[in-house]
Order: structure tokens, then sequence, then C-alpha cells
């Protein structure tokens, strides 16, 4: 991550967690646990999945509550001093599965096209993949195109106005991962020539 990612990211992280102090303090109080909250966040989006056929802003409101819960359990980690890596390999897990199943739900229900949803849900998780590996080998990326974010906000948008740009987005985001994603992978791949990395054989 470059130095301005780096500072935007842990901005990002500051404003959440003065967001959500006083929740946080409660939940600490109660000796709720970050996984605890984030396997809710996940169990929350039944709520999402149930309703989007018949009442599509309650389905939002799931969705929201959804989003919410997954800023929270970052901060109550922080605030009980336990932001580990096993916290965020669980963190992670849940944003991403959470991510899968709303595209998977909005093309089961017709709103996004299936094919179309499976390819950037696809090219997303690899993005995403490399962009670990990229951290981990100390290679700074110039940019990282959050877009799901984007795609929940289309979805707001298309609850309250019938306007559905989600299949045009999820296009442009696809067409847009895959110059991202090949840069890494050079990136990559040079990285690991010049140290002449090898994967032990087990």
């Amino acid at each position: 991550m470059s130095v301005t990612g780096l500072k935007q990211y842990e901005a990002t992280k500051a404003w959440r967690d003065k967001l959500f102090c006083p929740l946080s303090r409660i939940l600490v109080k109660f000796g709720v646990t970050p996984n605890q909250i984030s396997i809710f966040g996940l169990l929350v989006l039944i709520g999402f999945i149930y309703y989007i056929d018949t009442n599509l802003k309650l389905s939002m409101m799931f969705l929201i509550i959804h989003l919410l819960l997954d800023g929270l359990d970052g901060a109550v980690a922080r605030l009980s001093k336990n932001d580990c890596t096993a916290g965020e390999i669980m963190d992670t897990f849940v944003d991403y599965t959470g991510m899968f199943i709303v595209i998977w739900t909005l093309g089961l229900y017709t709103y996004v096209d299936p094919n179309l949803g499976l390819l950037y849900v696809f090219l997303y998780l690899m993005m995403v993949g490399l962009m670990i590996v990229r951290y981990l080998l100390k290679i700074k990326p110039k940019f990282v195109i959050r877009s799901k974010y984007i795609i929940y906000a289309l979805f707001a948008w298309l609850v309250f106005t019938s306007q559905n740009y989600l299949n045009d987005a999820l296009f442009i985001f696809s067409i847009l991962m895959v110059p991202a994603i090949i840069i890494s992978l050079l990136k990559v791949n040079n990285r690991l020539k010049i140290e002449n990395f090898k994967i032990k054989d087990y």
C-alpha cells in the first residue's frame, strides 16, 4: 500500500472508531467479541436474501446493517486490543463471503446478469488476493479499485428510483480490474524472480 493509501486507510479506521465508539464500549463491556460481530453480520444477510423478492427497502436495510457490522467488528477489536491476524482473517472471510452472497442474490433475482456477476466476483477476489501478495512482498500499489461499495450504492439507487445501473457498473468495473490484475501479476512475478523465490515441496 502506498503512503497516501496507508494514510487514507488509517484515517478511515480512525473515523469509523470514533463513529462506533459509544456502541463499541457497550459491546466490549458485555464481552462481545469481534468474531461474534463478524459472524452475526454475515447471518444478517439472510434477511437481505429473504426480502429481496418481496420488499426491496427492507432487503436494503439488512444490507446496510451488514455493512455497519462489518465496520463495527474492527472498531471493537481495536478498542478491546484484540486486533490480531486471526481476527483480520475472519473479517476478510466474512467481508468477501458477504459480497459473494449479495452479488449471487442479485443474479438469482435477475437484478444483475448472473454470468456478469460471477465474472465480477472472480476478478474482484483475484485482484484482492494479488494485493495481499503485493503487500507481503512490499510492492506498493498506486491505486486500488474498491468498487463493491459503489455496487451496493447502486442497489440502493435501484430501490428508491427503480433505475438499474448494476449491470453497467459490473461490466465497467470488470474491465477496469483486468489491467490492474495483469500489472499485479507482472510485478509479483518480477519480484519473485529477483528474490529467486522457491516454493517448498512438502
